[in-house]
């Protein structure tokens, strides 16, 4: 009875803490970072806070049903933040053929400048180029696109630039490795992304005419916090 009483207890406090924690993590992303830098990090936190509720909850079914109360009420109110981070939707069902007509896909893809991660393009044709061409997106957001140039620096072959540029009637670059490609109508937005002091980083904005509906969409590239070249080596 004693033992039953002191596991309580400690999972009473767990509880509180996990359910907490939570609940800061969950809408920590809602407090603008520059105004507050930590919220930034917090937010990160959520998938770990959203697994070990989830645990400490079946841990309360078992041994504290009122924990177990409050760990549900927690997690239905974090349900937002629950989604985003783990986005499965078992009955969601498919998609009627009226919704597929209004249905569109994003790619959003850091292309390094097509350069190849491992030193060397197979088949001397350009991996990443043709990855973009195969996935067929509707609308596809490039970070560190600096050129589509041909060459045989890049093995970007001709073939594969046709092949982009019939698919892609809307190409639109800033100049600053920010490309967007689209199969609709679009229209840069300015952005005072480059007056706030971001260091590295880059934000680029357009409005896309999808069907009559009109899409804001800011392409972000972060900055990678100063790591140097050891850095990375270390960090692959």
């Amino acid at each position: 009875m004693l033992l039953r009483r002191i596991i309580r207890v400690i999972l009473g406090i767990l509880t509180a803490l996990c359910g907490l924690s939570l609940l800061l993590s969950a809408w920590a992303g809602t407090v603008d970072p520059r105004t507050l830098p930590v919220s930034a990090v917090v937010a990160m936190t959520a998938p770990i806070c959203i697994a070990v509720t989830a645990i400490v909850l079946v841990l309360d079914l078992m041994w504290c049903r009122r924990g177990a109360i409050f760990a549900a009420a927690c997690l239905l109110t974090a349900a937002p933040s629950v989604m985003s981070n783990f986005p499965v939707h078992p009955f969601a069902g498919k998609l009627t053929e009226e919704q597929k007509k209004r249905s569109w896909t994003l790619l959003s893809y850091n292309v390094y400048n097509f350069l190849p991660a491992n030193g060397y393009y197979p088949d001397s044709v350009n991996q990443t180029m043709e990855y973009i061409i195969r996935a067929d997106a509707d609308v596809v957001a490039l970070q560190e696109a600096e050129s589509f140039g041909c060459g045989m620096a890049y093995c970007i072959r001709p073939w594969q630039i046709d092949s982009l540029k019939r698919r892609y009637r809307h190409i639109i670059q800033n100049g600053k490795g920010m490309c967007l490609l689209s199969k609709y109508p679009v229209t840069p937005l300015r952005s005072s992304f480059a007056s706030r002091g971001m260091g590295q980083g880059d934000c680029a904005a357009y409005a896309i005419d999808i069907e009559g509906h009109r899409v804001a969409l800011f392409s972000v590239h972060l900055q990678s916090i100063g790591l140097t070249g050891e850095d990375k080596t270390m960090f692959r």
